[in-house]
């Protein structure tokens, strides 16, 4: 199935082998013995001192480092205390050690799923995509960037991805040029709230395009195809994992993207 196999999940990409470990203290903190590489992804804060991120982001950490963009939480330790249960659940929560920070919780859209979906596969017309196209960007930290800044993404368009082609949880395709890094980081409405969870980048557009006349011709698509999880499926991971996360209208406080910056969180693996 084409969502499985050409549509990859964007793994973590190492950002520092042994030689510039040191370089990354700062933000990853001091390496655990016996680590020799550095991983890295994206998170949100959904609770005081609980980040949301991809499951694949924090897999076989020996450890988990965790800095806000804010910069008032700087490499502290964390644990994974949930997991999807789902072989497609790629979501993961993970409570940081110590005092609560002083970093906001995220607000989620908490978007309907569309009852006459126009489902992304290879028999669908995608040219219209099925949710509003200029409404969201993604929010995180891909490659080897160092630092806490984070990098928007704009989003040419949200489309429900086939629930036969990925599981039963629900997902979109984003157009967009996401990159290994984004995973675990909040694609954002224009009201600064979570419209769902980055997991996954076509890592070879060509092949994607050679086997889909569809997307080859959609411009959205030229700068990049990836995948989120449905903000109404992190919502229930959340509520299942006792949390109550904050949902509707939020009271502005500036930009969408600064609004958001607030809860983001940049997530380090240690191997």
């Amino acid at each position: 199935m084409w969502a499985r196999g050409v549509v990859a999940l964007a793994l973590l990409g190492a950002v520092a082998g042994c030689a510039d470990l040191a370089s990354w203290q700062d933000v990853a903190g001091p390496k655990p013995e016996h680590s020799w590489k550095l991983e890295s992804g994206s998170g949100t804060m959904v609770a005081p001192g609980v980040v949301l991120t991809a499951r694949h982001v924090v897999e076989s950490c020996k450890a988990v480092r965790v800095t806000s963009a804010n910069g008032v939480v700087r490499a502290a330790s964390g644990r994974v205390v949930a997991r999807g249960r789902e072989r497609d659940a790629d979501l993961a929560l993970v409570r940081l050690d110590g005092p609560s920070p002083d970093v906001p919780a995220a607000h989620f859209a908490a978007l309907a799923w569309p009852d006459d979906a126009v489902f992304a596969d290879w028999t669908t017309n995608l040219a219209v995509p099925t949710m509003e196209s200029g409404r969201f960007v993604g929010l995180g930290y891909p490659g080897r960037i160092h630092g806490i800044e984070p990098v928007v993404t704009p989003l040419h368009g949200l489309v429900p991805l086939n629930p036969h082609e990925v599981g039963p949880m629900r997902r979109y395709l984003v157009f967009g040029r996401l990159q290994p890094g984004d995973s675990g980081g909040p694609v954002i409405d224009s009201d600064g709230r979570v419209a769902g969870v980055m997991v996954g980048a076509a890592l070879n557009l060509p092949e994607l395009f050679a086997r889909s006349a569809i997307l080859r011709e959609l411009p959205a698509a030229r700068d990049g195809v990836g995948t989120a999880i449905a903000d109404a499926e992190a919502i229930g991971f959340l509520r299942r994992a006792g949390l109550a996360p904050q949902t509707g209208p939020e009271p502005p406080t500036g930009s969408a993207v600064a609004q958001a910056r607030a809860s983001l969180v940049r997530v380090f693996c240690w191997n």
